[in-house]
């Protein structure tokens, strides 16, 4: 059997290996917010618990053509809420992670 090197591998040749790999993407805080308390341990990453075959891929966004618009426009112990470059407005969680408004 394929270890998880070699089956992200054959995927990223667009090859058809043993079987698929496996990825997961967590909300950050779940472990703080949820699953110690369910019992998951906290001295182990998310990766060798769930025998996954490759760590989260972060996503890449360009800089935005107007590094000049870029503000935080209000904040409180919750949330901040920020313009970007884009002209995008975002309000996100502090302590607790979601769809970013």
């Amino acid at each position: 059997m394929n270890d998880s090197r070699q089956t992200i591998a054959a995927l990223l040749r667009k090859q058809i290996p043993e079987r698929m790999g496996v990825a997961e993407h967590f909300w950050p805080f779940i472990r703080e917010n949820a699953w110690t308390a369910q019992g998951m341990p906290t001295d182990v990453g998310f990766d060798a618990y769930f025998d996954l075959d490759i760590e989260c891929a972060h996503w890449y966004s360009p800089a935005g053509p107007r590094p000049d618009l870029v503000a935080t426009l209000e904040e409180n112990s919750e949330w901040t809420m920020t313009r970007g470059a884009w002209g995008d407005i975002t309000k996100t969680w502090k302590t607790k992670a979601g769809t970013p408004e």
